[in-house]
């Protein structure tokens, strides 16, 4: 006892609660920032906006951005194209047809930007068609990329839709998400 009593031990002990009062405001500091931040109401994402209104090439996706209904204009890279595994269409498995979509007036470091976006669903990788030529526009809802994986299932096929495997796959800059459901306008070509 007369150990703990000294002015050396009960600065120790002082300065260890204090230490663990600063941990606690801070805990309930993040767990109230964590709160703060929601994802917007169903009427606000089902309003189409714009592509660039609502999103930055490179920077990661937010829960108040995923979801969200938009627009953009440009024209599908030719040969930029993957099939995405194990995807489900009425209980039946098949690919993800997703292609590279570059975004007119969307640079970075004077390269063109492109937003991966899934085409359709097909049973089978023979059934997979190219992408269509000519400038589109294109309506769909935003959403955020998938963990990669390490390893590829084969030539032109991912096992996930990660905007980084892609970016290293098609050798261009890109949004951190990608679009489905899409409604698809073509000008011709």
């Amino acid at each position: 006892m007369k150990t703990a009593l000294k002015p050396r031990w009960i600065a120790a002990l002082i300065f260890a609660l204090a230490v663990s009062w600063v941990f606690v405001l801070l805990s309930q500091w993040q767990f109230s920032a964590s709160r703060t931040q929601t994802t917007p109401p169903p009427a606000e994402t089902e309003t189409v906006r714009p592509l660039t209104e609502v999103f930055t090439p490179g920077v990661p996706m937010l829960s108040t951005t995923a979801d969200q209904m938009v627009s953009f204009s440009g024209s599908f890279v030719p040969g930029k194209q993957v099939l995405v595994g194990n995807r489900l269409n009425d209980g039946t498995q098949g690919f993800w047809v997703v292609s590279a979509f570059a975004v007119d007036g969307v640079k970075s470091r004077d390269e063109q930007v492109m937003i991966p976006v899934v085409r359709g669903w097909v049973a089978g990788p023979a059934d997979a068609a190219a992408a269509p030529s000519g400038r589109a526009d294109v309506v769909g809802r935003l959403l955020p990329p998938e963990a990669p994986e390490p390893k590829r299932p084969g030539p032109g096929q991912v096992h996930t839709l990660s905007t980084a495997e892609l970016v290293n796959l098609w050798n261009m800059p890109a949004y951190s998400g990608f679009v489905a459901g899409i409604q698809l306008g073509l000008d011709g070509g």
